[in-house]
């Protein structure tokens, strides 16, 4: 039986200093709200030989759409955001800059 993951953010940021790989269903996404491609793609430096070669631009280390409000950092596509993103920290096990307050696991 599958387990079912979940977390509560703390809104840190830390997973906005990946490098987040972005499918074609993730571009035509924010592409539709009005974003052009140019303006948020970049092609992954780290793996120039990648299937997957288009990766969210980052500024100052962070990605593009990535804010700070007060002591929180927040999504400026969050509702549009790349899959990688929504199944943040699931995808990796090996993340372990995400300090969730709650990791439950269900069987």
């Amino acid at each position: 039986m599958p387990t079912k993951r979940s977390f509560k953010c703390k809104h840190c940021g830390e997973c906005c200093k990946l490098i987040v790989k972005v499918s074609k269903d993730d571009i035509k996404r924010i592409e539709k709200a009005g974003h052009k491609k140019e303006s948020f793609l970049v092609e992954d430096p780290m793996e120039p030989d990648s299937v997957i070669k288009d990766s969210m631009k980052r500024v100052n280390n962070r990605c593009i759409f990535s804010y700070n409000k007060g002591d929180k950092y927040l999504c400026g596509i969050y509702k549009l955001r790349p899959d990688n993103c929504r199944i943040y920290p699931f995808f990796n096990k090996q993340v372990k800059t995400c300090k969730p307050d709650t990791l439950l696991k269900w069987w």
